[in-house]
């Protein structure tokens, strides 16, 4: 059915025929020219008034489609003037992917006589396109031959974006109604639902065909259907087009949901509600979320308030949120701590180390996480605190948490156990010292007093043999003079053992020498030694300690290490004394050493290098599993006038070099 737009076009293209054919039939009748001459001018100019002022553009075209006529709407429309457009075919006017469409229908055209509504998009002079709707009909000679065709064109370009837009649109709404993402329903104005997507199906619970026989009146849970009514009756009355509220639903299967919805309406011309549109969102994982948050934000805030230990949150430098604790540690209230720089509540010495470890831990950075600081008081006092931060988010940005124990009480006490532990160290290396001075005196009685006696009682043993005679004496005597002497053996034995008077008499370095011959000797390992041939002149304390080291690192490298080879170096350095002693051993793992069994025994490493830090030395092991270890000792020369008056007796303690 042709539109009354269509209806009109066709009048207007009939009546210019009518018109073209009246005007043919007066100029071929000379007689009734004259007659109708007044009426003939008449015409011509209510036709070139239609024809030139039309609101339409109109063109005329030959058999093969090129233009014949066009009136001054079709050239305002394309941009042309006239001869720019006369003779040209009409293809020429058209986008290129309209042209074989333009070529066939014009074939029909002209054997049908007439088209309506044909659309094709155009060119204009200025390049830019646009889209026409044609209307014509076929004009033909007396003899009924095609003559030229009238045709009516209109710009619907903006028809068609409309038309375009409002496809989109529907199209739109189709995808996101089908789609699901929320439960859509459409409405009458008394609220019965038209059509329901299945979003809306499922978080209802039931069938489409079940869900569009209720009412949404019925699935609304009572404590809240008064306020949805409200706003209901409102949208009904024009007093508002759209509302949203936050309310409960019932499930088919009794469960209590919460949502969100949305409802609008479009209205007609006079007000009246054409359909009602709404939305809704299930919200009820979000309330019991919110539930549980809220119970949890109660827990969190219960701890903070409670907890033992000093909570900041710190964000650009300022403390954000602060606890109870934290107020009782520094004697601030908390509206004197939050946003205040936490740098002002530090000591001035630990305030750029804190800033640093601050700014390294909001970029990411290695930072370590727990570490002390000191604080001043609001009374001026300090306080040691124990920092342990993590980053976190605060109100979108980045920020830290920090948790702060007061361990001012046990930073005294560590204090006083370390004033303790170096008071203990002290007596246990006088102690240790007091002991080698007894075991010295003591092998110098064995020596000097039983050792002597012993000697002498076998010489007069000795004498006794001579005079004596009788075999059966002999015998008995014999018996005894060994006795004496594996006594003496043994004496000289426990002499050594319990200080070697070689430590004393010929100085250190001799004595590791004798102390590398006995091991070697006993145990059947290979030693070398090694003495820079300086002289070193030693303290007795000192000489002491390093002996006694050095016998306990052999000890441990004969039971433990399965070493083949060890090496002593003696050397002076820089008015010190420097002992290596190196094995090619299984080695050890440090991180374990005090609990290897055997590693620390008497004397042990650690209390080796207990002693020697006692007398300003130093002690160093590296080890690895595997790879054998290497002990360095080192311990301080006597002054340097002590060791001039050394080096003058250097022909008396000739240094050593031996493998």
């Amino acid at each position: 059915m042709k539109s009354d737009e269509t209806k009109t076009k066709l009048q207007l293209i009939h009546e210019l025929d009518n018109m073209s054919q009246r005007i043919v039939e007066l100029e071929k009748s000379e007689e009734k020219r004259k007659r109708i001459e007044v009426s003939l001018r008449e015409r011509k100019e209510q036709f070139k008034l239609l024809y030139e002022r039309a609101p339409l553009g109109y063109q005329s075209l030959d058999e093969n489609g090129c233009l014949i006529e066009v009136n001054q709407a079709w050239l305002d429309v394309f941009g042309y003037s006239r001869d720019e457009v006369i003779g040209r075919w009409l293809g020429e006017f058209m986008a290129p992917s309209e042209v074989a469409s333009f070529k066939k229908n014009f074939s029909k055209f002209k054997a049908l006589g007439e088209i309506y509504g044909v659309e094709y998009e155009m060119v204009k002079k200025d390049g830019s396109n646009f889209i026409v709707s044609f209307s014509g009909r076929v004009g033909f000679d007396e003899r009924g031959n095609f003559k030229q065709t009238h045709c009516i064109l209109n710009d619907v370009t903006e028809r068609r974006q409309v038309e375009e837009a409002l496809r989109e649109s529907e199209e739109q709404f189709r995808k996101i109604f089908e789609l699901g993402l929320v439960g859509i329903a459409i409405e009458t104005s008394h609220g019965d639902w038209i059509d329901v997507n299945d979003c809306m199906c499922d978080m209802f619970g039931y069938t489409r065909e079940e869900l569009l026989k209720k009412h949404w009146t019925e699935l609304t849970h009572p404590d809240d259907l008064e306020k949805d009514m409200v706003q209901f009756n409102k949208l009904v009355r024009g007093e508002i087009d759209s509302y949203s509220l936050e309310k409960r639903y019932i499930r088919k299967n009794g469960k209590v949901v919460n949502w969100i919805i949305s409802v609008a309406c479009s209205r007609a011309p006079n007000g009246e509600i054409e359909r009602i549109y709404g939305l809704a969102v299930d919200i009820t994982e979000q309330k019991l979320a919110e539930k549980s948050l809220r119970e949890s934000e109660e827990k969190y805030r219960f701890l903070i308030e409670n907890a033992n230990e000093g909570i900041i949150v710190a964000q650009d430098g300022v403390v954000k949120l602060t606890n109870p604790k934290m107020s009782e540690i520094l004697g601030y209230t908390p509206a004197e701590l939050v946003s205040k720089p936490f740098v002002d509540f530090l000591h001035p010495d630990d305030r750029d180390m804190v800033m640093e470890k601050y700014i390294n831990k909001l970029k990411g950075e290695e930072t370590p996480s727990v570490y002390n600081l000191r604080t001043i008081t609001k009374d001026g006092n300090i306080r040691w605190l124990q920092n342990n931060g993590v980053k976190i988010k605060w109100e979108g940005k980045p920020a830290t948490l920090k948790f702060l124990t007061d361990i001012t009480e046990r930073k005294k006490a560590e204090e006083n156990l370390l004033v303790y532990q170096a008071q203990l160290r002290s007596l246990a290396s006088e102690l240790s010292l007091a002991e080698e001075r007894e075991r010295r005196q003591l092998a110098t009685e064995l020596h000097d007093s039983i050792g002597q006696m012993l000697a002498v009682a076998k010489v007069k043993l000795g004498a006794l043999r001579k005079t004596v005679d009788g075999a059966e004496i002999q015998t008995s005597l014999e018996e005894i003079q060994d006795l004496i002497d594996q006594t003496i053996h043994q004496t000289r034995t426990l002499t050594f053992n319990l200080s070697p008077p070689i430590l004393y008499e010929l100085g250190f370095e001799p004595a590791v020498e004798w102390l590398k011959d006995q091991i070697e000797e006993r145990h059947g390992i290979q030693i070398s030694f090694e003495d820079d041939m300086q002289p070193k002149l030693l303290n007795d304390d000192i000489r002491v300690v390093l002996f006694q080291a050095v016998r306990e690192l052999l000890i441990n490298v004969v039971k433990h290490a399965r070493a083949q080879h060890v090496k002593i170096s003696i050397q002076k350095e820089r008015g010190a004394i420097r002992v290596d002693v190196l094995d090619d051993g299984i080695g050890f793992d440090m991180s374990v050493m005090e609990h290897h069994e055997g590693v620390i025994q008497g004397f042990g490493l650690f209390n080796i290098g207990e002693r020697l830090d006692h007398l300003r030395g130093s002690f160093n092991v590296e080890t690895k599993p595997g790879k054998g270890t290497h002990v360095t000792m080192i311990a301080p020369l006597k002054s340097d006038g002590c060791e001039r008056e050394d080096e003058g007796n250097e022909d008396e303690n000739p240094s050593r070099r031996r493998s």
